[in-house]
């Protein structure tokens, strides 16, 4: 496989986050991959303004087509997230969003069928898997309108603190 091959996006504000560690783990198998952080690129909200709707491309002029080029050109992307209030952070729910023109191609069946596959890697403050389901839900949307099949989630719970994961965790990381 080349570096471009796997993908992973990390949304983690904190630097060496629990959710990024476990997404490391996941890749050792593969020699190659790409890691890009959402935190790092210049990102603007959706502004609802429908040019995605005529043109399948959005207007604003900020960093959102390098992100979804990376996710165009992989074929295993992995999503490595921690959950804000039941939800995923807030730089990468504006990346979501802005899969607005990818949404318009998929509705209107203009969608390219793809060989991609993807997982989520979650972790959060509490390990009731319902705390685990909206964030879960936006990041599937985001799969589906960019044509990655999921093969697996994996939810570790009780990670507030940095470093809280471990390798008795780290078990559940089978691919």
């Amino acid at each position: 496989m080349k570096k471009s091959d796997v993908l992973i996006i990390a949304s983690s504000p904190r630097k060496n986050s629990n959710s990024t560690f476990a997404a490391l783990q996941l890749v050792k198998r593969y020699r190659q991959y790409k890691i890009i952080n959402i935190n790092d690129f210049d990102l603007k909200p959706c502004k609802a303004c429908l040019y995605c709707r005529q043109t399948f491309k959005c207007c604003i002029k900020d960093d959102f087509k390098k992100i979804l080029n990376h996710t165009e050109k992989a074929k295993i992307i992995i999503v490595a997230s921690p959950v804000y209030f039941t939800g995923v952070p807030g730089q990468f729910k504006i990346y979501i969003d802005r899969n607005q023109q990818q949404w318009e191609r998929y509705k209107r069946g203009l969608f390219r069928k793809t060989e991609k596959i993807g997982y989520i890697i979650l972790t959060a403050g509490k390990n009731n898997r319902i705390y685990f389901k909206p964030a879960e839900s936006e990041i599937l949307s985001f799969f589906v309108v960019n044509g990655i099949k999921c093969k697996k989630i994996f939810r570790f719970g009780k990670m507030d603190k940095q470093g809280e994961i471990k390798k008795k965790y780290l078990r559940k990381l089978k691919i």
